[in-house]
Parts: C-alpha cells; sequence; structure tokens
C-alpha cells in the first residue's frame, strides 16, 4: 500500500506537465504565420499532446526551386537558397543532397493549394520551380509558419 502511495504522488506532477505542454503546443500552433495562415484547435480537455507528437510525420508540400546533378550543382544550389532568402525572408529553405542532386525546398504547407500559392510567386526568379510533396514533422508547421529548418534526414519525399 505504501509503494502505491509512493507512485500516484510520483505520477501526479508528471499529469499537470502534460496539461501544460498541451497548452503550449495550441499556442505554437494558433498563432499567424506570414502567408495568414492560422490553425484552430478545438480539444476535448480530456486529450493532449505531447512535445513528442511534434515529431509525427504527415504529408506536406514544398516547391522546389532548383535541383541539379553537375560539378557545379552544390555551389549554385547554395546561390539559389540565398537568392530565395532575400526574395522571401520569412519563408524557409533547404538545401538536401540526395546523390547524386542537389535540391532545394522552400516552404511549409499542408495543402497543395498554399504551395501553389508560393509557387506562383517565385516562378518569375525561379522558372524551373514546381510543388513537391513531402513527409514531415508536425513541428514543421508549426512557430510563425514555415521558419523551422529541417534537416535533410528528417523529411521524406514521397
Amino acid at each position: 500500500m505504501k509503494r502505491f502511495i509512493i507512485l500516484i504522488l510520483a505520477l501526479a506532477p508528471m499529469s499537470v506537465l502534460a496539461q501544460s505542454g498541451h497548452a503550449s503546443i495550441v499556442a505554437r500552433l494558433a498563432q499567424t504565420n506570414l502567408m495568414g495562415a492560422s490553425v484552430n484547435v478545438t480539444a476535448d480537455c480530456n486529450v493532449t499532446m505531447s512535445e513528442g507528437s511534434l515529431e509525427e510525420k504527415v504529408k506536406g508540400y514544398r516547391v522546389r526551386i532548383y535541383f541539379g546533378n553537375n560539378q557545379t550543382s552544390r555551389s549554385e544550389a547554395y546561390a539559389a537558397q540565398s537568392r530565395f532568402k532575400s526574395m522571401f525572408p520569412g519563408i524557409s529553405s533547404q538545401v538536401n543532397y540526395t546523390a547524386p542532386y542537389f535540391k532545394v525546398t522552400a516552404g511549409n504547407f499542408l495543402t497543395r493549394e498554399e504551395a501553389v500559392m508560393l509557387w506562383g510567386k517565385v516562378l518569375e526568379a525561379f522558372p524551373t520551380a514546381f510543388v513537391v510533396s513531402y513527409k514531415m514533422p508536425i513541428g514543421a508547421f508549426t512557430s510563425s509558419g514555415s521558419n523551422i529548418e529541417i534537416a535533410s534526414d528528417e523529411v521524406e519525399e514521397e
């Protein structure tokens, strides 16, 4: 009985921490991003989310602004990323290398329509740009929308 009471007392603070974690995630999701989008979270008060749930992968979309595999592709990829960041400072971009290709993608979007909106804006500067689908962590869609950098090993192109 004594062990049971100690176990209960040890686990009680964890439930309080889990609930406060839920509130911070909901607050982060509710922030309006640079494209004017926000997430309205309606949840049962008995349902909680953990920080680990931000690592769960969901289908999303990005705009590929560069794709190359020649000898100068690495420098061209970083030049394209730099040019994109100067034109669209609030939208994230990633340089990925998947042998033998260097790829530069921009944005983190839940729907193809959102990605197409960015695609339309970048098409003049990057005429070979196109929309690609990715599996990316839920965390990619928080913190002002698209400002989170994601390492190449954390995303999976479909």
